[in-house]
């Protein structure tokens, strides 16, 4: 029951990304209807993927299921994952261009009902939150889980806006925002939204607002208290999702039979380029044996069938 409920929230909830001036990250997905023969990656159909140039991204990690969210910390990505309970994982990024392939490390574990929907790096800690019909939040140091008070809403989103913990609620006229400050959640602000708030993003000292009408998305500033437009764009197919970027920001979008779009948008000036459909790059990530594992096993059976031949050859003639 608990695996169909993280099912559903996965449904609609914002694609795992994140990024920052140096890069981005997000979860990709393979193409179901591709025949796999690596028995390595067979039924690791989802991958934590790194974007290493303009149309090019490498695979860090597979895994056999979705994440829920992912962030960076201290110059490593933390995802959750979730079963019967919350699982931590982080993967330290290696080399300028990310491409050495690394192994994802399971970081801690806690026992619960909720559901984590949210993953946020805050000072020396990652927070998770749970925001099914209320938002409860666990704070992870690296040894000991906290939880913070639970805050009364459904749906929330969270953002570490300026070291400071933020949550944003749907709201029937916008996105209630709301601070956590001196041990409990303080009073709010109601900002007024074109369409439904789908999601929350910070970058420099402005906190972004992402809502969502009909096909298209607009970004929503804040400086302060005060509103300013920034962007609209397309919606992308499949699950999708905004993060800060060395571009200024990107939408990046993952249909589930692998296409993953990206669209660059600058930053402050909200200037939108093309969409860019990513390929995989394997150039530097794999070994030739595993971009090509089907080479081992043939190249075994031509050398037992080379064998048994030379072996036949040499009775033939003994007689």
């Amino acid at each position: 029951m608990l695996s169909i409920v993280a099912t559903c929230l996965l449904a609609w909830h914002p694609l795992a990304s994140t990024g920052n001036d140096q890069g981005m990250w997000f979860v990709g997905d393979q193409d179901p209807t591709v025949l796999n023969f690596d028995a390595k990656t067979k039924g690791l159909d989802y991958s934590i993927c790194a974007r290493i140039s303009t149309d090019g991204y490498v695979i860090l990690q597979r895994l056999g299921r979705r994440p829920i969210d992912m962030t960076i910390f201290e110059e490593t990505l933390w995802f959750v994952d979730y079963s019967s309970s919350i699982d931590l994982y982080s993967i330290r990024k290696s080399g300028i261009d990310h491409r050495t392939i690394v192994k994802a490390t399971m970081q801690g574990i806690l026992e619960t009902d909720a559901v984590p929907t949210e993953l946020v790096a805050l000072r020396e800690a990652v927070v998770v939150g749970c925001s099914a019909k209320s938002l409860q939040v666990f704070s992870f140091d690296g040894h000991d889980w906290e939880q913070l008070p639970t805050l009364d809403e459904p749906n929330a989103r969270l953002a570490n806006h300026d070291g400071t913990l933020v949550a944003v609620t749907p709201h029937e006229q916008g996105a209630m925002i709301r601070a956590f400050s001196e041990g409990k959640w303080q009073a709010g602000i109601l900002v007024g939204l074109q369409g439904t708030f789908y999601d929350i993003m910070t970058k420099q000292d402005w906190l972004l607002l992402v809502s969502t009408e009909g096909e298209k998305a607009h970004v929503l500033g804040l400086q302060g208290e005060k509103p300013i437009s920034i962007v609209s764009f397309d919606i992308p197919k499949g699950s999708w999702s905004l993060v800060p970027s060395p571009a200024g920001m990107t939408a990046v979008g993952v249909e589930r039979n692998g296409t993953t779009s990206v669209l660059d948008l600058g930053w402050p000036s909200g200037k939108t380029n093309a969409w860019i459909s990513l390929h995989q790059d394997t150039s530097s990530s794999l070994s030739f044996f595993d971009r090509f594992p089907f080479v081992v096993p043939a190249t075994l059976v031509l050398l037992l069938f080379l064998m048994m031949s030379k072996r036949t050859k040499i009775k033939i003639n003994s007689k």
